[in-house]
């Protein structure tokens, strides 16, 4: 999509010092917040000045050490911590209310939903019923989950006239075969498939999917991987690209399917291109 390939997020254009993208009297939701992409894209918001930031994630523990840095680097911007599963809807409710209680505007301006379940995956045929329905759950239902909560019970599609922005974490492994990963791949594709159809049917909000490239997290060291196993991305890449994303200069951009590593100055050289085809960066079957 463009000739200039990132590998880390250390660019002007969505760089979090921008002031272009500061993220300043903003409220930030981002699952998956305790470690890998989720974490680094806390950063990159507190980094742009948030005013509110809710980390989600399932260990109390992870949160409140995490919590603690952010609060000494960051005095700044308010933290807060659910440890939470999003397939719990109620949960989740709960904590988008809380959350509203201490945002500046009381309401949320912005979600990153980054958590995801990744096992291990023997043949296809070898996953268990119930592996898949967690996996399913958590990747699929855990992101509509949270979509209901942002934007459920009247509270609407925009804060103080600007649209919400509901930011998907995805996977190119969508669409490519990789080796142990059909159910991890197709849930997540699922996810991207809803998140178009959330666009259509709430069009005052900008709805955003991106592939966050070729990262070394937690998760993918729980699979055996290893930094001399590939050419491995830089964190601050999808965490910069997430926040580039949040502000006014992506528009264009909403409801698509992109690549953190491309660059953002010659996607908005495109614009015209993306205003022209709305199938343009999607996923779908052109014949």
């Amino acid at each position: 999509m463009t000739k200039t390939i990132h590998k880390d997020g250390n660019y002007t254009a969505i760089s979090p010092t921008s002031p272009a993208n500061s993220a300043a009297g903003k409220t930030i939701v981002i699952t998956g917040g305790a470690t890998g992409t989720g974490l680094a894209t806390a950063h990159s918001f507190a980094v742009a000045r948030a005013a509110v930031i809710a980390l989600i994630a399932r260990r109390a523990e992870l949160l409140d050490e995490v919590s603690a840095k952010f609060k000494q680097e960051f005095p700044k911007t308010t933290f807060l911590t659910y440890a939470i599963s999003i397939t719990d809807p109620e949960a989740v409710e709960a904590a988008f209310a809380d959350v509203r209680g201490k945002a500046p505007a009381g309401d949320v301006d912005v979600v990153v939903s980054s958590a995801a379940y990744f096992g291990h995956e023997e043949g296809v045929l070898g996953i268990s019923a119930q592996k898949i329905r967690d996996t399913f759950e958590t990747n699929v239902l855990g992101p509509l989950n949270l979509m209901r909560a942002f934007v459920g019970g009247g509270r609407g599609e925009t804060v103080r006239g600007r649209s919400k922005v509901f930011i998907d974490v995805a996977t190119h492994a969508s669409w490519i075969l990789y080796p142990a990963s059909a159910i991890y791949g197709s849930t997540k594709g699922a996810a991207t498939f809803v998140m178009r159809h959330l666009q259509v049917e709430h069009p005052d909000m900008r709805i955003y999917s991106f592939h966050p490239g070729f990262i070394l997290s937690p998760a993918a060291r729980s699979l055996g991987l290893a930094e001399d196993m590939a050419p491995w991305d830089d964190d601050n890449l999808p965490a910069n690209f997430a926040l580039w994303l949040a502000s006014d200069d992506s528009d264009f951009l909403k409801g698509r399917m992109l690549w953190s590593c491309w660059d953002a100055d010659e996607l908005k050289e495109q614009k015209s291109a993306f205003d022209a085809d709305e199938d343009l960066s999607t996923i779908g079957l052109r014949v």
